[in-house]
C-alpha cells in the first residue's frame, strides 16, 4: 500500500497556528464522542458525565486559549513585519511592562537602523541624502516575552515606495546586512569568515557597530534581544546577548589583512560624527597622492567611513561640516577606499 502523501508545510506562521487549533478542536470533538457514546465508561465513573468531559478536555481548551490569546498575535507579527525584535529577561517577564524598556529599545532600534540605512544608501546611491524624518515604523506588538514588529520606512505623506525605489532598496539591504552581521556574531565565527561574507569594509563596519549597540548590556533586566525577518534570508532567530556585544566589539577592532589596505590621503567634508563609536563619514573626497608615491591614489568613493583613535577625540568634535585632509590606511573594496583608519586629520582652508 503506497504511503499517504505528506501535506505541505503551512505557508505562514498564522496558518501553522490555525492548523494547531484545528487539530485541538478535532481532539476535543473526539473526546466528546467517546465519552458520550461509551455508557460503560460513564457508569464506571462516579463523576458527573459533564464534569468528566470538562476534565478530559481541559488541557486542550487551555492550549486553545494560549493559541488565540498569545500565539495568533505573535504569528501575525512574524508574518507581516519586515523584521521582528524579541526581548527576553526579568524586565519583560512581568504582567505590566515598564514603559522605559519599550522606549529604550525603540530609541536604540531607530538610531541603529537609521545609521545602517544611511550607510547603505550612500554606498548604492552616492548622491542620495536620506531624510531624517524617514524612519522605520512599528507595525505590530505581541506579548510572550516582548515581540515588536517593524516595517520598512514609507513617505510621511501617505504615499508608498515602489519596489526598487532607492529608499526602499536601501532599507531592505540594510536589514540584509544587519541579518548577516548578527548571524556571524551570534555564531562566533572567526574574523576571516566575517571578511569573506561581508567584503565591503564600510558596510561590515556599520553592521557590526549596529549589532554591538543592539546587544543588551545585561544591566536593565534584558537578558537577550533576538532578531528575525523576511530580509534576513531565513527564518532563524539571531540571539544577541552581553557576550555578542563583546564579540562584535572585538570584530570591529580587528584589522583587515595588509594586502587589502594601503596608505592614503583624502580631502573632503566631515559628516555625521559618531563620538561613541569614533566614526565619521567623509563626503566627496578628492583623490590626492599616496604618501611616498608620486602616483594618484585610487578613485575615492563619494562617501567614505573613517574610524579614529581616542587621541583625536577633541579634534573631531570641532570639525563637523568642515573640509579636512585625512591621512590614514584605507581598506579597499572594488578598487576604492571604503574604510579608513585615520592617523591624522587637519582642517583645510
Amino acid at each position: 500500500m503506497p504511503d499517504a502523501p505528506v501535506p505541505p508545510p503551512p505557508a505562514t506562521w498564522r496558518a501553522a497556528q490555525e492548523e494547531r487549533a484545528r487539530l485541538l478542536h478535532t481532539h476535543i470533538a473526539g473526546l466528546q464522542q467517546l465519552i458520550g457514546a461509551a455508557p460503560t465508561l460513564r457508569h464506571a465513573s462516579s463523576a458527573d458525565p459533564a464534569a468528566l468531559l470538562r476534565t478530559a478536555c481541559a488541557p486542550y481548551y487551555a492550549m486553545l486559549e494560549q493559541i488565540y490569546r498569545d500565539d495568533m498575535p505573535l504569528a501575525d507579527t512574524l508574518d507581516s513585519a519586515a523584521f521582528v525584535a524579541r526581548m527576553d529577561g526579568p524586565a519583560v517577564a512581568t504582567p505590566s511592562l515598564p514603559l522605559a524598556v519599550v522606549t529604550t529599545l525603540l530609541t536604540e532600534m531607530q538610531a541603529q537602523l537609521g545609521a545602517m540605512v544611511r550607510t547603505v544608501a550612500a554606498g548604492i546611491y552616492p548622491a542620495l541624502e536620506w531624510p531624517r524624518d524617514l524612519e522605520f515604523r512599528l507595525s505590530s506588538f505581541a506579548r510572550g516575552s516582548l515581540y515588536l514588529g517593524f516595517e520598512l520606512p514609507q513617505p510621511p505623506d501617505g504615499a508608498v515606495f515602489m519596489r526598487g525605489d532607492p529608499f526602499e532598496q536601501s532599507a531592505r539591504e540594510s536589514l540584509t546586512a544587519l541579518g548577516a552581521a548578527s548571524r556571524l556574531v551570534a555564531t562566533e565565527v572567526p574574523f576571516a569568515q566575517v571578511l569573506g561574507e561581508m567584503p565591503d569594509p564600510r558596510l561590515r563596519d556599520a553592521a557590526l557597530a549596529a549589532v554591538e549597540r543592539l546587544s543588551p548590556t545585561g544591566r536593565r533586566g534584558i537578558a537577550s534581544l533576538s532578531l528575525a525577518g523576511r530580509c534576513f534570508g531565513d527564518q532563524a532567530w539571531r540571539r544577541l546577548t552581553p557576550e555578542t556585544r563583546q564579540r562584535a566589539r572585538a570584530l570591529i577592532e580587528s584589522t583587515a589583512p595588509a594586502a587589502t589596505c594601503q596608505p592614503i590621503i583624502l580631502q573632503g567634508v566631515v559628516r555625521q560624527i559618531d563620538l561613541d563609536q569614533r566614526r565619521f563619514d567623509l563626503r566627496t573626497p578628492a583623490p590626492t597622492s599616496s604618501p611616498g608615491s608620486a602616483t594618484a591614489s585610487p578613485q575615492a568613493a563619494p562617501l567614505i567611513r573613517c574610524r579614529y583613535g581616542a587621541e583625536l577625540d577633541r579634534t573631531l568634535k570641532t570639525l563637523l561640516d568642515s573640509t579636512v585632509e585625512v591621512q590614514g590606511d584605507a581598506e579597499m573594496y572594488d578598487g576604492k577606499p571604503r574604510l579608513v583608519q585615520v592617523r591624522s586629520v587637519r582642517p583645510v582652508a
